[in-house]
């Protein structure tokens, strides 16, 4: 799992997964995870609670991109300065 690596090279993660029952749902796995909807409402509130560097929207399929497209339509990347890698 790429947040995973991530963690592992010293990137602090941060999962937001609307799936309680996967695997993903693992502390170790994450250092914060979020049991939320992908939503715009929800995704605006971690980013502004987290202040995040940057974000990966290519992890939760076609939801996930979705999101990705309407927070950055609704200024939220530019207004929070976090990056789409």
């Amino acid at each position: 799992m790429p947040f995973v690596a991530l963690k592992e090279v010293g990137v602090e993660t941060i999962l937001i997964n609307p799936n309680i029952a996967t695997i993903q749902t693992g502390k170790d796995l994450a250092d914060h995870v979020y049991f939320v909807p992908l939503t715009t409402e929800y995704i605006s509130y971690v980013i502004e609670k987290e202040r995040p560097d940057g974000i990966l929207c290519t992890f939760g399929g076609q939801t996930a991109l979705n999101c990705g497209v309407q927070l950055q339509q609704a200024g939220i990347f530019d207004k929070y300065n976090v990056r789409v890698r």
